[in-house]
């Protein structure tokens, strides 16, 4: 983290962010990727009455990580604020909780 932050301004580790949001890469990313590839070619080689496979059937870590319920977050239904993206930006890179807020009804 040291290092991080002597090399990279906020600013472009907020980008990157923002950047890894939108177009995520990795490992987890690549396994759905090859898994939708090899799911298509699988299913076109089926026998009638099979239930078809999904791309999670050739990513087994991502699917034993879904099973034990660490599925992906789902979207927000609304749109952030520019201030909720900022609070979630630093609670995510910097590990800074937000102020507590009284619920709304």
């Amino acid at each position: 983290m040291a290092e991080l932050k002597a090399t990279v301004s906020h600013a472009e580790l907020v980008d990157w962010a923002e950047f890894y949001a939108l177009e995520p890469w990795g490992s987890a990313p690549a396994d759905i990727r090859a898994g939708i590839v090899a799911a298509t070619f699988a299913n076109c080689h089926l026998r009638d009455g099979v239930d078809p496979l999904t791309p999670l059937d050739f990513a087994p870590r991502l699917k034993a990580d879904i099973e034990l319920g660490k599925p992906p977050e789902p979207p927000p239904e609304q749109p952030l604020t520019p201030a909720q993206h900022a609070t979630l930006r630093r609670a995510v890179l910097f590990g800074i909780t937000p102020p507590a807020t009284p619920a709304e009804d």
